[in-house]
């Protein structure tokens, strides 16, 4: 767009943005000025970022006026405050349709419109507003894809389904990185991680972690999905090896980590927003293929005897041959070990390879999907987690005489189902394969469609054969997951039990979302509810579907 300068106009005073709500449509405020004159009264307009400026002008024209011979100029400021005077033409329309792109701030930009009366010797009518520029990125499902195959945009949806105490009509922000900046994100973003940095009940910054197909990681504000974070630039990370990948963040209890082609780092986002040094009690320890059961419960467990802050992050050392489980945070994180049982010793568990594992929302179990590396066999291992000795003092009012009801039960092996043969025929060639965390389900993906494996009875699971859902129309199966709310992937104690403050979303762990490609450039997005969660059972007639993406590379609830 052009770029004009008025020396001509006063400027306006900048006022602190002092609401949340805009308003999309506006109209002029009354200023009769020879033949041309202006409806309305509102100086003042509030629009969200990335959203659609819409200003229809309703004139009063003197009789006689030639509507033909008026033109139309709409200039904004390029930047905030009251002093700028640098203008860009964003339209010569009559009315202005314009995707906002100025960047948040809580002073004013300047919108005018200026129309020429071309029959009355260029005469010209100029008005002007305040433009406040807010976030309009709430709560909800954010989808990254690519158009071309070497780099990725972003899209949010924003409806009553994804975003807490919605009741507008949905809002789809699509390539919202090449709005903003002009040019999509130079690579391949394959895993977007939201969490939160700061305190939920004071100052905090919403944020996406991405990590691209090269290894590198970058994270993006939610506030307008600005980068707040490259790896170049030692702003995720202070002590960075060289040729450093990172392959997952994930947040556990109160730590956010990053498991690392060097090691694991760790780092507690309420105090900091990168990694230091690697984590040194972790340092000995290799986690199998990438595969970590995780858990961000601070405050919510089945029972006060069970800890949120025990065995909250656990792995498969495929070197040491066990199962590997944290408890703690920061500093005081302790590395320890699973106690063996009748079943199995999570100890003693030579030649597997992790495939999918999980923490349990009540925080009583853990469970994973090993592959044994000799037999190419598939088997459920279910791990119970810590839970404090019960009692009760003969003299409570001096704390003693400790009478124990139920003794200490350190986390330990529980049981083993192996998976069948047909169990077998569909993980060899899954795409996708995640647990519920809180039904006894593993689901698995094929490019065909969705299966459900059931565990928790005898020695040996249950496969369904019949696909849960299966796509038609020359579609195939790229991806899939639980669609779990933003908040609650940063922490569910926040949306349950006692201290919940979030309300909790209908789909949010009762729904599986769903990446197919129709062909290479055409992507779609299932959200589909769970409708028998014992079973795993998924209601397609049910299904939040969404096109119009190029090759979908990952999904995932967000917060604001």
């Amino acid at each position: 767009m052009k770029k004009i300068t008025y020396l001509f106009l006063g400027s306006l005073t900048a006022l602190l943005c002092q609401t949340s709500c805009y308003d999309d449509n506006s109209t002029l405020a009354t200023e009769n000025i020879g033949n041309v004159g202006f409806d309305g009264n509102q100086t003042e307009l509030y629009i969200g970022f990335q959203e659609t400026l819409k200003v229809a002008p309703s004139l009063q024209l003197a009789e006689g006026t030639a509507v033909d011979a008026l033109t139309y100029e709409w200039a904004l400021t390029e930047t905030y405050g009251s002093t700028n005077n640098e203008y860009e033409i964003i339209s010569t329309e009559q009315e202005l349709n314009w995707i906002m792109d100025r960047p948040i701030a809580s002073a004013p930009y300047t919108l005018k419109l200026t129309i020429t009366d071309t029959a009355h010797d260029d005469l010209k009518y100029i008005y002007a507003w305040k433009v406040y520029v807010q976030s309009s990125f709430l709560d909800g499902l954010l989808i990254c894809d690519t158009q071309d195959g070497q780099t990725s945009d972003l899209t949010l949806i924003n409806n009553s389904s994804f975003t807490v105490n919605y009741s507008k009509e949905e809002h789809i922000f699509r390539n919202m990185l090449t709005t903003a900046t002009g040019a999509p994100y130079d690579g391949l973003i394959q895993t977007l991680v939201y969490q939160l940095q700061g305190s939920m009940s004071s100052t905090h910054t919403n944020q996406v972690w991405a990590l691209t197909d090269r290894g590198d990681c970058v994270r993006f504000k939610c506030v307008d999905y600005s980068v707040n974070g490259r790896m170049s630039d030692e702003s995720l990370f202070v002590d960075q090896a060289a040729g450093m990948q990172v392959y997952s963040i994930f947040k556990s209890y109160q730590d956010i980590y990053a498991l690392t082609n060097n090691s694991i780092y760790s780092v507690t986002p309420t105090n900091a927003n990168r990694f230091n040094s690697p984590t040194n009690s972790l340092k000995s320890y290799r986690v199998s293929n990438n595969v970590v059961a995780n858990s961000p419960n601070t405050s919510y467990s089945a029972n006060y005897l069970v800890s949120y802050s025990n065995n909250h992050a656990n792995f498969y050392d495929d070197e040491k041959g066990q199962f590997i489980t944290l408890s703690g945070m920061g500093t005081y994180t302790q590395v320890q070990t699973f106690a063996a049982s009748m079943n199995f010793d999570p100890n003693n568990l030579p030649g597997q390879t992790a495939v999918a594992g999980v923490v349990f929302e009540d925080a009583t179990q853990v469970v994973f999907l090993l592959k044994d590396n000799a037999s190419g066999n598939y088997s459920i291992y279910t791990l119970s987690t810590y839970v404090s000795e019960d009692g009760y003092y003969l003299d409570p009012d001096n704390w003693s005489g400790w009478t124990v009801i139920t003794p200490e039960q350190p986390a330990a092996a529980k049981s083993k189902y192996a998976i069948p043969a047909e169990g077998k025929t569909l993980l060899d060639k899954a795409i996708s394969v995640f647990f519920s965390n809180k039904n006894l389900v593993l689901y698995v993906a094929t490019s065909e469609g969705i299966y459900a494996i059931n565990y928790g009875a005898g020695t040996t699971a249950t496969v369904a054969t019949t696909a849960k859902f299966a796509p038609s129309g020359g579609e195939t199966v790229v991806k899939a997951k639980m669609y779990q709310q933003g908040i609650y992937l940063h922490d569910l104690g926040a949306i349950l039990g006692s201290y919940a403050t979030v309300p909790e979303l209908p789909l949010s762990n009762n729904s599986v979302m769903v990446a197919t490609q129709t062909s290479a450039n055409e992507g779609k997005v299932y959200v589909i509810p769970i409708t028998q969660a014992a079973a795993g059972t998924l209601d397609a007639s049910q299904a939040k579907i969404y096109t119009g993406f190029g090759k979908i590379l990952d999904m995932t609830g967000t917060g604001y």
